[in-house]
């Protein structure tokens, strides 16, 4: 697979719900996985690994598809690894590990990462072609 073909291009609003609607399913179904999971104590560490794997799966989904968003948009793509950051400094911190600061730095990741995903989701993208590539709009009326 081709990864330059996951980020490269322009994404506008409507697939980008989709992508958030599926990712926010798939999420709750892995949470009542591992729900069922903590019913069994045998079974709790390879379903906290597999919990785990399938979250930090469906987070690369969603970079891949808000960079492509933030192309629409016509900003910077760094923006889009914002949630990496702070899904990256929560996993210590529910272990209880690391220090209040880190803690409090992925929280405000959080707050930046929820404000990014709602520009996305309800802003228009730029008109025309950007820096990205043509207007995603303009390529489906054709």
């Amino acid at each position: 697979m081709n990864f330059n073909k996951l980020i490269s291009g322009r994404m506008d609003r409507a697939p980008f719900w989709g992508y958030v609607i599926l990712i926010w399913v798939a999420r709750k179904i892995s949470k009542y996985i591992l729900l069922i999971g903590l019913e069994k104590p045998s079974a709790l560490s390879a379903v906290l690994v597999m919990y785990f794997l399938i979250d930090l799966l469906l987070t690369l989904i969603l970079t891949c598809a808000m960079i492509k968003r933030l192309h629409d948009l016509n900003w910077p793509t760094f923006l889009a690894f914002l949630p990496l950051i702070g899904y990256t400094l929560s996993l210590p911190s529910i272990l209880g590990v690391i220090s209040g600061r880190v803690v409090l730095l992925g929280a405000i990741l959080g707050w930046v990462t929820i404000a990014l995903l709602i520009c996305c989701l309800f802003l228009k993208g730029d008109k025309g072609p950007n820096k990205y590539g043509p207007d995603p709009l303009e390529q489906k009326a054709n």
